[in-house]
């Protein structure tokens, strides 16, 4: 039993960390990039990189958010084998 108890605090953790701090951040920071982007001509070199800036936070929050639902099936599983009865 106490095998586990490392794992699953380590991925609580960083499942902590991602709720937290991580996915908000960059849901801030694309937010913050795509209100700018309207405001711009479509022609416009800003908008232009403001977009490819975009798209690497989307990216990178679409990751976390794997990460994210990865670590609960983990953490799942790592719960499931603490409670199985013993034969």
């Amino acid at each position: 039993m106490a095998t586990f108890d490392p794992a699953l605090n380590r991925l609580k953790d960083r499942m902590a960390t991602l709720n937290a701090h991580v996915i908000p951040g960059l849901e801030s920071k694309a937010t913050a990039i795509y209100s700018r982007i309207m405001t711009l001509p479509s022609d416009s070199d800003l908008r232009i990189k403001l977009e490819a800036e975009y798209k690497q936070f989307s990216k990178e929050l679409t990751l976390r958010s794997h990460e994210l639902i990865n670590i609960r099936h983990e953490i799942d599983n790592l719960e499931f084998e603490l409670n199985r009865p013993k034969r």
